[in-house]
């Protein structure tokens, strides 16, 4: 027997269990690390599954509490063309409005409106607004520039800053010269204004205000004005300008004639913030919307026309503007006197006649 071939042959043996050894660890590490892989990939996909899943929750929530800022507005629109401006302060102070599972909203009222309790032959004026809280003002019109107020009827007055009152008075605004003193009478209406600069203005442009009469105190949109004794709307303000401008209470354009320094005054306007909310506790969500929203200056009233003036009169309506589009007259309609329509004129492309009532 060859020793030699038999030792070499055991050495091959020892040395293809080592080997074999060797593999059987490998392959247990591998099977380790494949299972911390993929428990890893499970507790990833779960984290992208759960994410996803509340996301969609939240996207559908968000939407369902817009709908109910939505909600909100209509209610207050409601209110106000039935019941005036003496529903809006219930409304404000009212705190959520709950639709049950479906929901809830509140209702906020900012209102450009001001009503003079006090203050006259003083530097300070004192006014408040009668629903809801005031707006957002600017402190202070700034070194050479100047706010203006118009009371009432009458004349148009300077001043310098705007403060409102701090909780639980924040109805109460303050209106502050820094030379002279107010002519203002408790149970006026101050109304803001400011200064054309006198440029020309054409439909949907711009009312261009001289640089020492900033729009600061304006609504930042959709306010209404009075400008050469007609109301227009505008856009958006700016320091330096109305953009935007178009008539309100004509449906054909009359361009206003505004020289330097003529006044443009605000009608009463309120910011409708109108808060929506979904869910509850950590899954509640909220929206809010800003709706601005012109008012009339006055609550409705009934008028009965019985002074029509002479039978074919077109020109001695007492009640009534001259014809801003097409032509009218008096005429008698079984026994009594009516209004009617003689001539119409071009409205674009379409033609049709409008008379305008004289409040």
């Amino acid at each position: 027997m060859n020793l030699e071939a038999i030792a070499s042959d055991y050495k091959v043996i020892a040395d293809w269990k080592e080997s074999m050894k060797s593999r059987e660890g490998s392959v247990v590490v591998g099977l380790i690390v494949t299972m911390v892989l993929l428990s890893a990939l499970a507790a990833a996909m779960l984290a992208q599954t759960s994410t996803g899943s509340i996301g969609l929750v939240n996207e559908n929530s968000s939407t369902r509490a817009y709908y109910m800022a939505e909600s909100g507005f209509r209610y207050a629109s409601a209110k106000l063309d039935h019941s005036g401006h003496s529903a809006l302060n219930s409304l404000h102070d009212h705190g959520s409005f709950s639709l049950g599972d479906h929901g809830s909203f509140t209702l906020e009222f900012k209102t450009y409106v001001f009503d003079i309790t006090g203050g006259d032959g003083t530097t300070e004026l004192a006014a408040k607004v009668p629903f809801g809280d005031a707006p957002t003002l600017p402190a202070a019109a700034g070194l050479g520039k100047s706010f203006y107020a118009k009371i009432g009827d009458g004349a148009v007055e300077a001043f310098d800053t705007i403060s409102v009152d701090a909780p639980p008075n924040e109805d109460i605004v303050r209106f502050t010269k820094t030379i002279g003193t107010w002519s203002a009478p408790t149970g006026e209406r101050a109304s803001l204004v400011v200064k054309s600069n006198g440029d020309a203005v054409s439909e949907g442009g711009d009312f261009n205000l001289k640089a020492e009469s900033p729009a600061d105190a304006f609504p930042p949109y959709n306010g209404y004005v009075v400008a050469d004794g007609k109301t227009y709307s505008y856009k958006r303000r700016e320091t330096d300008k109305l953009v935007g401008i178009f008539i309100v209470d004509d449906t054909v354009w009359q361009t206003p004639s505004l020289n330097d320094g003529d006044d443009i005054a605000l009608q009463g306007l309120t910011e409708l913030h109108s808060s929506g909310s979904y869910g509850v506790g950590d899954m509640e969500t909220s929206r809010e919307i800003v709706y601005h929203i012109p008012l009339s200056t006055a609550e409705k009233t009934e008028f009965v026309e019985r002074d029509w003036g002479n039978v074919g009169d077109t020109s001695n309506l007492p009640h009534w503007e001259d014809s801003s589009l097409g032509s009218h007259e008096v005429q008698m309609i079984g026994g009594d006197s009516a209004l009617r329509v003689t001539g119409t004129g071009a409205a674009g492309s379409d033609s049709g006649s409008l008379i305008s009532f004289d409040w």
